[in-house]
């Protein structure tokens, strides 16, 4: 299939699927296949923005495509359409003077406040003449106020990329948002400047994808995205953008990001579609994405201002000590429950200057600061590690390490915060309770846990899901995998057993210790040759662990030294485990900040920048 045929045959799968929980979207795919939307289901689909539930922002978007796109089809209902627009017009798009902002209906954090945004700027260019209730002002006057936020919430990613970074869920909330203001916002500046991030967005998916499904660490994830990479998101929209395989599975459809997508003007470069289908493409990336409370003077905003309050929603600082004060003030006066935790923050900063105490800078799990990542891309195999993120910090959904070997064929491992699947932030296996120190280099990944001693859950654990490897072996503290011509290896320096029973059975290592040490080593057929070989070159490798400091001389004859605190050397040698550029591979060159983006594949160049 081309791409059209594609997108024709992913929304006409979409249109076909029995009426479900999410009717705006299934309406939305019949009237995009030319089909009859039901009035009745567009109507009590309304009701979820109604009374103002989460989420509501991710169906307004999608609205307002429908709108845009079919602003005259008899498809739609005259009595939808009326009530539609009655929505529009009565709907809270941000706090204000005027709005007590509904505690339900999460406006706080990055991908949000663009959905929110991009809403209401659309609705508002919809309805020029007509007055918004919320507001009390008409839509032309909106629009003037949202378009430079708009802007330079672009600019912001363009410079620094996303603090829910390298998401496998939220990359498609942003990009509904840039594609509907690519398609409709009517104004070249802002249409440029979406297409410019999207294209980075699209670039960072096709580099670190390993065969269509996006395999970097994650700022962000659940854990139905982690243990089946085709419940992702984004592994629909690769599929949609590059056009590896049929879209045939039903659990992944209605995504918001396809549905754009699939209706939309937008192109992919064909740069960047020829780097996402070259399987034989091999390359280490590093990466720096987000930004530290401490950089907003950097960035133009400041800590005293309520519209320089939501530059720290992007990554979720809400506590953090310079801006706690002015974020409790916000919540009070404007009815925004921003985060639970703002209310003893904020009594715990007061009591530290009364008594003439420095407040420690942010102790709660959602802060999402500065990120250095590698990435390691191989015909074979992907590996991917957030650079010794914010060790022994409460953990939040941030996935800090993984090796890929195929789309179902993934390793990993988590201190979880839950016993249930996504049933907390962190839950079982999505983010960490307590935050390793993970370091990766080359093919190597250390990531050593240390927890606390009143932990409820004094344990780490590793996603290692047997029947999806060709062939698995356990030796000693050691379990090998082979899956195609991929090979990994992990050690745990306190054992481990195989959960035996339950929803986890032959998926799960458990270490039964509050601290450890375990050390993924990955290899190819192309390195190695036979699988024994790479099992016999790793074993003489036998790591040297005394408590939380590591000796690790690789199957290379590198000796990695690390610990709990101390930092990585490589043959004595220090090893820069952050200060990354915001790009750095042998594709793409980029400095952190700059908004310019020089890539080069094949003698062929592309240049994006703000």
């Amino acid at each position: 299939m081309n791409r059209q045929e594609r997108y024709c045959h992913y929304l006409s799968l979409c249109a076909e699927l029995p009426e479900g929980q999410e009717p705006i979207y299934h309406q939305f795919a019949k009237v995009a296949c030319g089909l009859h939307a039901d009035d009745e289901l567009i109507v009590r689909g309304l009701e979820h923005m109604r009374v103002r539930l989460d989420c509501g922002d991710f169906r307004v978007n999608i609205l307002l495509r429908m709108l845009y796109l079919y602003p005259d089809t008899p498809l739609l209902g005259a009595d939808a359409k009326a009530e539609i627009e009655d929505l529009l017009l009565d709907y809270d798009y941000w706090y204000g003077e005027n709005v007590k902002f509904p505690g339900r209906q999460i406006i706080w954090t990055e991908n949000h406040v663009m959905l929110f945004m991009t809403c209401e700027y659309l609705a508002a260019k919809l309805y020029p003449e007509k007055i918004f209730r919320f507001r009390g002002k008409q839509g032309a006057e909106i629009a003037l106020e949202i378009y430079p936020k708009l802007v330079d919430w672009i600019d912001l990613k363009l410079r620094i990329g996303f603090s829910e970074w390298d998401s496998n869920c939220y990359t498609e909330e942003n990009m509904l948002s840039l594609l509907n203001l690519y398609d409709f916002s009517g104004d070249n500046v802002l249409k440029q400047k979406a297409a410019a991030l999207l294209d980075v967005m699209t670039f960072s998916l096709a580099l670190n994808s390993y065969k269509g499904n996006y395999c970097a660490s994650h700022g962000r994830t659940y854990t139905r995205m982690l243990i089946a990479r085709r419940g992702a998101p984004t592994t629909l929209l690769e599929k949609l953008l590059w056009g590896r395989e049929e879209v045939v599975q039903e659990d992944e459809l209605l995504g918001l990001g396809s549905l754009a997508l699939a209706t939309s003007t937008y192109m992919p470069q064909p740069l960047i579609e020829k780097i996402a289908l070259d399987d034989t493409l091999e390359l280490e990336d590093r990466e720096q994405q987000s930004f530290d409370a401490e950089d907003a003077p950097c960035l133009g905003k400041g800590y005293d201002s309520y519209e320089d309050m939501t530059l720290f929603w992007h990554n979720m600082a809400y506590t953090h000590v310079n801006v706690v004060e002015k974020m409790y003030e916000m919540c009070e006066k404007f009815g925004i429950m921003v985060n639970p935790a703002v209310y003893p923050e904020y009594r715990y900063v007061q009591a530290c200057r009364k008594k003439d105490i420095v407040p420690e800078a942010c102790r709660v799990s959602t802060y999402m600061s500065r990120v250095n990542i590698i990435n390691r891309r191989t015909p074979d195999y992907h590996l991917s590690c957030a650079q010794d993120f914010r060790k022994g910090e409460l953990g939040f959904q941030q996935h800090i390490w993984q090796a890929t070997m195929a789309d179902d064929a993934t390793i990993f491992t988590s201190h979880p915060g839950t016993l249930g699947m996504e049933d907390g932030r962190p839950d079982f296996w999505a983010g960490n309770h307590f935050h390793p120190k993970a370091l990766q280099y080359r093919d190597t990944v250390v990531c050593i846990y240390n927890i606390i001693q009143d932990c409820p859950l004094p344990y780490s654990h590793a996603f290692f899901p047997r029947e999806r490897f060709d062939a698995v072996y356990d030796i000693g503290r050691w379990v090998f995998a082979k899956k195609g011509d991929g090979y990994a290896a992990l050690f745990s320096q306190n054992g481990y057993r195989w959960t035996q029973e339950g929803r986890w059975a032959g998926e799960e290592l458990v270490c039964q210790s509050r601290q450890n040490v375990w050390i993924c080593q990955m290899g190819r057929k192309a390195e190695y040759g036979d699988f024994q070989l790479f099992i016999s070159e790793v074993l003489r490798c036998e790591p040297q662990c005394i408590q939380l400091s590591v000796r690790y001389s690789s199957p290379h004859g590198e000796e990695i030294r690390c610990g709990w605190d101390e930092e990585l050397t490589v043959n004595g040698k220090s090893v820069q485990t952050r200060g990354y550029k915001r790009f750095d591979n042998p594709l793409c060159q980029s400095e952190y900040m700059s908004g310019k983006y020089a890539i080069a594949y094949k003698g062929e160049k592309l240049e994006i920048s703000l």
